[in-house]
Protein backbone atom coordinates (compact mmCIF):
# COMPACT_ATOMS: atom_id res chain seq x y z
CA UNK A 1 0.00 0.00 0.00
CA UNK A 2 2.86 2.36 0.66
CA UNK A 3 4.38 1.80 -2.95
CA UNK A 4 1.24 2.76 -3.95
CA UNK A 5 1.00 6.05 -1.91
CA UNK A 6 4.18 6.73 -2.46
CA UNK A 7 3.60 6.10 -6.65
CA UNK A 8 0.41 8.74 -6.41
CA UNK A 9 3.16 11.21 -5.19
CA UNK A 10 5.36 10.77 -7.59
CA UNK A 11 3.06 10.68 -10.30
CA UNK A 12 0.09 12.20 -9.17
CA UNK A 13 -3.46 11.24 -9.89
CA UNK A 14 -2.70 8.89 -13.06
CA UNK A 15 -5.16 6.28 -14.77
CA UNK A 16 -6.12 3.71 -12.23
CA UNK A 17 -4.66 5.18 -9.40
CA UNK A 18 -5.91 4.13 -6.20
CA UNK A 19 -8.15 7.02 -4.72
CA UNK A 20 -10.73 7.76 -1.54
CA UNK A 21 -14.04 7.90 -1.76
CA UNK A 22 -16.37 10.20 -0.66
CA UNK A 23 -19.72 9.20 0.68
CA UNK A 24 -22.74 10.93 2.54
CA UNK A 25 -25.50 9.96 4.90
CA UNK A 26 -28.55 9.86 4.27
CA UNK A 27 -27.10 9.49 1.07
CA UNK A 28 -30.73 11.30 -0.89
CA UNK A 29 -30.22 13.35 -3.85
CA UNK A 30 -30.90 16.65 -2.36
CA UNK A 31 -29.84 18.08 0.66
CA UNK A 32 -31.96 20.38 2.62
CA UNK A 33 -31.10 23.50 5.07
CA UNK A 34 -31.59 22.50 8.50
CA UNK A 35 -30.56 18.31 7.85
CA UNK A 36 -27.66 16.55 9.51
CA UNK A 37 -25.86 14.80 7.30
CA UNK A 38 -22.29 13.03 7.42
CA UNK A 39 -19.34 12.66 5.09
CA UNK A 40 -17.39 9.93 5.22
CA UNK A 41 -13.25 9.69 3.71
CA UNK A 42 -12.86 5.93 2.68
CA UNK A 43 -9.59 4.28 0.62
CA UNK A 44 -10.36 1.09 -0.37
CA UNK A 45 -8.01 -1.52 0.42
CA UNK A 46 -6.00 -0.15 3.02
CA UNK A 47 -5.79 -1.42 6.97
CA UNK A 48 -2.87 0.74 8.24
CA UNK A 49 -3.08 4.32 9.92
CA UNK A 50 -3.88 6.98 7.78
CA UNK A 51 -4.66 11.14 8.38
CA UNK A 52 -7.84 12.77 6.75
CA UNK A 53 -8.25 16.22 5.71
CA UNK A 54 -11.46 17.90 4.35
CA UNK A 55 -11.29 20.61 1.45
CA UNK A 56 -14.16 22.76 1.17
CA UNK A 57 -13.76 24.88 -2.32
CA UNK A 58 -10.09 24.44 -1.80
CA UNK A 59 -9.43 25.51 1.22
CA UNK A 60 -9.20 23.97 4.27
CA UNK A 61 -12.13 23.17 6.59
CA UNK A 62 -11.79 20.00 9.00
CA UNK A 63 -9.65 16.61 9.58
CA UNK A 64 -10.90 13.23 10.34
CA UNK A 65 -12.57 10.33 8.47
CA UNK A 66 -15.53 11.59 9.06
CA UNK A 67 -16.94 15.21 8.33
CA UNK A 68 -20.41 15.68 10.69
CA UNK A 69 -23.09 18.44 9.73
CA UNK A 70 -25.00 18.82 12.90
CA UNK A 71 -27.51 21.56 10.97
CA UNK A 72 -26.60 22.16 7.23
CA UNK A 73 -27.53 25.25 5.73
CA UNK A 74 -26.73 27.04 2.27
CA UNK A 75 -23.50 28.33 3.34
CA UNK A 76 -21.99 24.54 3.62
CA UNK A 77 -22.94 24.25 -0.26
CA UNK A 78 -19.60 23.57 -2.10
CA UNK A 79 -16.81 21.15 -3.46
CA UNK A 80 -15.69 18.90 -0.62
CA UNK A 81 -12.47 16.57 -1.32
CA UNK A 82 -10.40 14.27 1.50
CA UNK A 83 -7.05 13.59 1.35
CA UNK A 84 -5.68 10.54 3.18
CA UNK A 85 -2.08 11.59 4.40
CA UNK A 86 0.41 8.20 5.71
CA UNK A 87 3.17 8.80 8.62
CA UNK A 88 5.36 9.07 5.72
CA UNK A 89 3.58 12.39 4.67
CA UNK A 90 2.58 10.29 1.12
CA UNK A 91 -1.26 11.02 0.61
CA UNK A 92 -4.08 10.80 -2.43
CA UNK A 93 -6.90 12.73 -2.67
CA UNK A 94 -10.29 11.93 -3.36
CA UNK A 95 -12.44 13.63 -6.55
CA UNK A 96 -14.67 16.73 -5.84
CA UNK A 97 -17.72 15.51 -3.71
CA UNK A 98 -20.27 18.68 -4.58
CA UNK A 99 -23.51 19.27 -2.15
CA UNK A 100 -26.05 22.01 -3.04
CA UNK A 101 -27.78 22.51 -0.05
CA UNK A 102 -31.92 23.58 -0.46
CA UNK A 103 -33.11 26.28 1.37
CA UNK A 104 -36.80 25.56 1.17
CA UNK A 105 -38.34 22.36 1.90
CA UNK A 106 -39.56 20.91 -2.17
CA UNK A 107 -43.14 21.45 -2.78
CA UNK A 108 -44.92 18.04 -3.62
CA UNK A 109 -47.36 18.05 -6.29
CA UNK A 110 -50.68 15.64 -6.37
CA UNK A 111 -51.57 14.56 -10.28
CA UNK A 112 -54.41 12.06 -11.49
CA UNK A 113 -52.99 9.67 -13.54
CA UNK A 114 -55.83 7.86 -15.17
CA UNK A 115 -58.78 9.94 -16.09
CA UNK A 116 -61.75 10.32 -13.64
CA UNK A 117 -64.37 9.98 -16.43
CA UNK A 118 -65.73 7.10 -15.06
CA UNK A 119 -68.14 6.07 -13.14
CA UNK A 120 -68.49 5.77 -9.26
CA UNK A 121 -67.62 3.22 -7.67
CA UNK A 122 -64.50 2.59 -10.59
CA UNK A 123 -60.79 3.62 -9.84
CA UNK A 124 -58.11 5.87 -10.44
CA UNK A 125 -54.63 6.12 -9.63
CA UNK A 126 -53.36 9.29 -8.24
CA UNK A 127 -49.55 9.89 -7.79
CA UNK A 128 -47.30 12.09 -5.32
CA UNK A 129 -44.35 13.92 -6.72
CA UNK A 130 -41.30 15.60 -4.78
CA UNK A 131 -38.35 16.71 -6.04
CA UNK A 132 -36.28 13.61 -6.89
CA UNK A 133 -39.02 11.69 -5.48
CA UNK A 134 -36.18 9.69 -2.86
CA UNK A 135 -35.57 10.20 1.16
CA UNK A 136 -39.15 10.66 1.43
CA UNK A 137 -42.29 9.28 3.64
CA UNK A 138 -45.26 9.98 1.17
CA UNK A 139 -48.38 10.97 3.32
CA UNK A 140 -51.81 10.62 2.26
CA UNK A 141 -54.87 12.30 3.67
CA UNK A 142 -58.60 11.93 2.57
CA UNK A 143 -60.96 14.46 4.07
CA UNK A 144 -57.89 15.26 6.06
CA UNK A 145 -58.32 11.90 7.61
CA UNK A 146 -54.38 9.93 7.26
CA UNK A 147 -54.06 7.11 5.13
CA UNK A 148 -52.22 3.89 6.06
CA UNK A 149 -50.35 4.12 2.32
CA UNK A 150 -47.18 5.75 2.60
CA UNK A 151 -46.65 5.30 -1.20
CA UNK A 152 -45.82 7.85 -3.92
CA UNK A 153 -48.92 6.38 -5.95
CA UNK A 154 -52.54 5.12 -4.76
CA UNK A 155 -55.33 3.38 -5.85
CA UNK A 156 -58.63 4.71 -4.59
CA UNK A 157 -62.54 4.01 -5.72
CA UNK A 158 -64.18 7.37 -7.80
CA UNK A 159 -66.63 8.30 -5.02
CA UNK A 160 -70.57 9.71 -6.10
CA UNK A 161 -69.46 13.03 -4.24
CA UNK A 162 -66.55 15.23 -4.63
CA UNK A 163 -63.90 14.23 -2.21
CA UNK A 164 -60.23 15.83 -0.84
CA UNK A 165 -57.15 14.05 -1.06
CA UNK A 166 -53.95 15.49 -0.12
CA UNK A 167 -50.20 14.83 -0.36
CA UNK A 168 -47.39 15.73 1.79
CA UNK A 169 -43.71 14.79 2.61
CA UNK A 170 -41.82 13.51 5.85
CA UNK A 171 -37.94 13.00 4.99
CA UNK A 172 -37.16 9.47 6.11
CA UNK A 173 -35.17 9.41 9.40
CA UNK A 174 -36.26 13.55 9.94
CA UNK A 175 -40.04 13.55 11.07
CA UNK A 176 -39.32 17.09 11.46
CA UNK A 177 -38.84 17.88 7.78
CA UNK A 178 -42.03 17.94 6.47
CA UNK A 179 -43.03 19.57 3.08
CA UNK A 180 -46.13 21.98 2.18
CA UNK A 181 -49.43 20.18 1.09
CA UNK A 182 -50.81 19.60 -2.37
CA UNK A 183 -54.41 18.71 -3.14
CA UNK A 184 -56.78 17.54 -5.15
CA UNK A 185 -60.61 16.97 -5.54
CA UNK A 186 -62.18 13.95 -7.51
CA UNK A 187 -65.87 12.49 -8.09
CA UNK A 188 -66.79 10.23 -10.71
CA UNK A 189 -70.14 10.30 -12.26
CA UNK A 190 -73.32 8.88 -11.12
CA UNK A 191 -73.56 5.45 -10.94
CA UNK A 192 -75.37 4.15 -13.90
CA UNK A 193 -78.70 2.85 -13.14
CA UNK A 194 -79.87 -0.28 -14.94
CA UNK A 195 -83.42 -0.71 -15.70
CA UNK A 196 -86.08 -3.16 -16.92
CA UNK A 197 -88.20 -1.81 -19.95
CA UNK A 198 -91.18 -3.78 -21.46
CA UNK A 199 -91.33 -3.71 -25.00
CA UNK A 200 -93.96 -5.70 -25.95
CA UNK A 201 -97.02 -6.31 -25.59
CA UNK A 202 -97.77 -3.40 -23.15
CA UNK A 203 -100.02 -5.03 -19.83
CA UNK A 204 -102.30 -5.95 -18.68
CA UNK A 205 -100.82 -9.57 -20.10
CA UNK A 206 -102.96 -12.78 -21.09
CA UNK A 207 -102.20 -16.10 -21.54
CA UNK A 208 -100.32 -16.43 -24.85
CA UNK A 209 -98.85 -13.35 -24.97
CA UNK A 210 -94.66 -13.58 -25.42
CA UNK A 211 -93.49 -10.35 -23.74
CA UNK A 212 -90.48 -8.75 -24.73
CA UNK A 213 -87.72 -6.84 -22.30
CA UNK A 214 -85.22 -5.22 -22.61
CA UNK A 215 -82.30 -4.21 -19.98
CA UNK A 216 -80.95 -1.00 -20.07
CA UNK A 217 -77.98 1.09 -18.31
CA UNK A 218 -77.50 4.43 -18.70
CA UNK A 219 -74.64 5.04 -19.71
CA UNK A 220 -73.18 3.86 -23.28
CA UNK A 221 -70.69 1.23 -22.62
CA UNK A 222 -69.99 -2.17 -23.23
CA UNK A 223 -71.99 -4.31 -20.68
CA UNK A 224 -72.03 -7.75 -19.77
CA UNK A 225 -76.15 -8.69 -18.82
CA UNK A 226 -78.35 -11.36 -16.54
CA UNK A 227 -81.19 -12.10 -15.71
CA UNK A 228 -83.36 -13.04 -12.42
CA UNK A 229 -86.99 -14.63 -12.03
CA UNK A 230 -88.12 -14.32 -8.34
CA UNK A 231 -84.94 -13.95 -6.82
CA UNK A 232 -83.00 -17.11 -9.17
CA UNK A 233 -80.86 -16.45 -11.83
CA UNK A 234 -82.10 -17.21 -15.32
CA UNK A 235 -79.97 -20.12 -17.18
CA UNK A 236 -78.78 -19.15 -20.59
CA UNK A 237 -80.20 -15.38 -21.09
CA UNK A 238 -77.27 -13.32 -20.37
CA UNK A 239 -78.35 -10.73 -23.11
CA UNK A 240 -79.98 -7.30 -23.57
CA UNK A 241 -83.15 -8.90 -24.59
CA UNK A 242 -84.91 -11.50 -23.34
CA UNK A 243 -88.80 -13.20 -23.97
CA UNK A 244 -91.19 -14.30 -21.34
CA UNK A 245 -93.82 -16.64 -22.69
CA UNK A 246 -97.14 -16.26 -20.45
CA UNK A 247 -98.23 -18.15 -17.82
CA UNK A 248 -95.86 -20.74 -18.18
CA UNK A 249 -93.26 -18.21 -17.01
CA UNK A 250 -95.20 -15.92 -15.04
CA UNK A 251 -92.98 -13.69 -12.01
CA UNK A 252 -90.89 -11.03 -11.25
CA UNK A 253 -87.85 -10.04 -13.10
CA UNK A 254 -84.85 -7.78 -12.75
CA UNK A 255 -81.62 -7.51 -14.87
CA UNK A 256 -77.82 -6.98 -13.83
CA UNK A 257 -75.23 -4.65 -15.95
CA UNK A 258 -71.58 -5.27 -15.16
CA UNK A 259 -69.14 -3.18 -16.97
CA UNK A 260 -66.85 -5.52 -18.98
CA UNK A 261 -63.72 -3.11 -18.22
CA UNK A 262 -64.50 -3.52 -14.81
CA UNK A 263 -66.17 -6.76 -13.76
CA UNK A 264 -66.60 -5.42 -10.15
CA UNK A 265 -68.76 -2.91 -10.79
CA UNK A 266 -72.14 -4.17 -10.70
CA UNK A 267 -75.86 -2.46 -11.45
CA UNK A 268 -79.05 -3.99 -10.41
CA UNK A 269 -82.40 -2.78 -11.84
CA UNK A 270 -85.56 -2.77 -10.16
CA UNK A 271 -88.31 -5.68 -10.12
CA UNK A 272 -90.95 -5.55 -12.88
CA UNK A 273 -94.23 -7.99 -12.51
CA UNK A 274 -94.80 -9.57 -15.69
CA UNK A 275 -98.38 -11.58 -14.95
CA UNK A 276 -101.02 -13.19 -16.58
CA UNK A 277 -104.09 -11.60 -15.84
CA UNK A 278 -106.35 -13.39 -17.53
CA UNK A 279 -108.31 -12.42 -20.64
CA UNK A 280 -111.84 -13.48 -19.81
CA UNK A 281 -112.24 -11.49 -16.11
CA UNK A 282 -110.75 -8.69 -18.15
CA UNK A 283 -112.91 -8.23 -21.07
CA UNK A 284 -116.07 -8.88 -18.43
CA UNK A 285 -114.77 -6.16 -16.48
CA UNK A 286 -114.43 -4.11 -19.57
CA UNK A 287 -118.06 -5.14 -20.65
CA UNK A 288 -119.75 -3.91 -17.60
CA UNK A 289 -118.17 -0.66 -17.34
CA UNK A 290 -118.84 0.16 -21.03
CA UNK A 291 -122.86 -1.41 -20.37
CA UNK A 292 -122.58 1.29 -16.63
CA UNK A 293 -121.53 4.12 -18.90
CA UNK A 294 -124.03 3.92 -21.66
CA UNK A 295 -126.73 3.48 -19.15
CA UNK A 296 -125.75 6.53 -17.30
CA UNK A 297 -125.56 8.77 -20.56
CA UNK A 298 -128.62 7.72 -21.84
CA UNK A 299 -129.75 8.72 -18.69
CA UNK A 300 -128.60 12.13 -18.76
CA UNK A 301 -130.14 12.75 -22.47
CA UNK A 302 -133.67 11.88 -20.96
CA UNK A 303 -133.25 14.11 -18.43
CA UNK A 304 -131.94 16.62 -20.63
CA UNK A 305 -134.97 16.27 -23.14
CA UNK A 306 -137.15 16.64 -20.44
CA UNK A 307 -136.19 19.26 -18.83
CA UNK A 308 -135.66 21.19 -21.83
CA UNK A 309 -138.79 20.14 -23.77
CA UNK A 310 -141.74 20.06 -20.73
CA UNK A 311 -144.80 18.97 -21.76
CA UNK A 312 -146.27 17.29 -24.81
CA UNK A 313 -149.22 16.09 -26.68
CA UNK A 314 -150.81 12.66 -26.91
CA UNK A 315 -153.90 11.60 -28.45
CA UNK A 316 -155.66 8.61 -26.90
CA UNK A 317 -159.05 6.95 -27.42
CA UNK A 318 -161.28 6.43 -24.52
CA UNK A 319 -162.96 3.13 -25.86
CA UNK A 320 -165.03 2.12 -29.09
CA UNK A 321 -164.06 4.94 -30.93
CA UNK A 322 -166.09 7.12 -29.80
CA UNK A 323 -164.39 10.21 -28.12
CA UNK A 324 -161.04 11.02 -29.08
CA UNK A 325 -158.72 12.64 -25.54
CA UNK A 326 -155.79 14.89 -26.27
CA UNK A 327 -152.98 15.81 -23.64
CA UNK A 328 -152.42 19.75 -24.20
CA UNK A 329 -149.36 20.94 -22.39
CA UNK A 330 -149.44 24.67 -23.37
CA UNK A 331 -147.83 26.89 -20.37
CA UNK A 332 -144.69 28.01 -20.45
CA UNK A 333 -143.68 28.60 -17.20
CA UNK A 334 -145.23 25.36 -15.74
CA UNK A 335 -146.67 22.81 -17.32
CA UNK A 336 -150.71 22.67 -16.62
CA UNK A 337 -152.90 19.36 -17.98
CA UNK A 338 -155.75 19.97 -19.80
CA UNK A 339 -157.81 16.76 -21.49
CA UNK A 340 -159.44 17.80 -24.88
CA UNK A 341 -162.74 15.51 -26.06
CA UNK A 342 -164.06 15.51 -29.15
CA UNK A 343 -166.87 13.29 -29.65
CA UNK A 344 -167.36 11.66 -32.90
CA UNK A 345 -170.53 12.03 -34.62
CA UNK A 346 -170.93 9.29 -38.16
CA UNK A 347 -173.86 10.78 -40.29
CA UNK A 348 -175.54 9.04 -43.45
CA UNK A 349 -173.64 10.21 -46.67
CA UNK A 350 -174.50 13.24 -47.78
CA UNK A 351 -176.20 14.70 -44.62
CA UNK A 352 -174.34 17.85 -43.20
CA UNK A 353 -173.01 17.46 -39.41
CA UNK A 354 -172.67 20.26 -37.41
CA UNK A 355 -168.91 20.82 -35.71
CA UNK A 356 -168.44 19.14 -32.66
CA UNK A 357 -167.93 21.00 -29.75
CA UNK A 358 -164.79 20.64 -27.56
CA UNK A 359 -164.82 20.63 -24.04
CA UNK A 360 -161.50 21.43 -21.89
CA UNK A 361 -160.93 19.93 -18.31
CA UNK A 362 -158.15 20.79 -16.04
CA UNK A 363 -156.56 17.23 -14.89
CA UNK A 364 -155.82 17.18 -10.68
CA UNK A 365 -152.11 15.42 -10.44
CA UNK A 366 -153.73 12.21 -8.89
CA UNK A 367 -155.80 11.79 -12.14
CA UNK A 368 -152.77 11.79 -14.61
CA UNK A 369 -151.00 8.70 -12.90
CA UNK A 370 -154.73 7.20 -12.23
CA UNK A 371 -155.90 5.83 -15.47
CA UNK A 372 -159.63 4.70 -14.43
CA UNK A 373 -159.71 8.11 -12.93
CA UNK A 374 -159.27 9.79 -16.01
CA UNK A 375 -161.11 7.98 -17.99
CA UNK A 376 -164.59 8.47 -15.99
CA UNK A 377 -163.64 11.86 -15.92
CA UNK A 378 -163.74 12.09 -20.31
CA UNK A 379 -166.66 10.49 -20.18
CA UNK A 380 -168.44 12.57 -18.18
CA UNK A 381 -167.26 15.25 -19.69
CA UNK A 382 -168.49 13.79 -22.69
CA UNK A 383 -171.90 12.98 -21.65
CA UNK A 384 -172.33 16.62 -20.33
CA UNK A 385 -171.60 17.76 -23.76
CA UNK A 386 -173.84 15.22 -25.54
CA UNK A 387 -176.65 16.48 -22.78
CA UNK A 388 -176.00 20.26 -23.78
Amino acid sequence: MWKVLTCLTCQGNMAGALKPVVTRQPNWPEVISGERITLTCELQGHTGLLVYEWYKDGDFFGDGRELHFQTIDQRDSGAYKCIARDKNERWTESDPYDIFVLEDLPKPKVTVVSQPSLPSGDTVTLRCDIAEGEGWDYMWERQFKLLPDKSKTITVSLPNVTVNYRCYGIRKGAANFRTTVDKVDISGGDLPKAKVTVLSPQPPFHSGDRVSLRCEVAQADSWDYGWEKDGTPVDGQENEHILVTLPGENGRYRCTGKKKSHPKLQFISGYVDIVDNGRGQSHLALGVCSGILILLVLGFVMCFILKQKGCFSRPSKLGQGETNIHQDHSQQDGCHTYESISPTHHSPAGESTPAPKTVYTLLKPEQLTNPEAKKANAIALAQEETAA
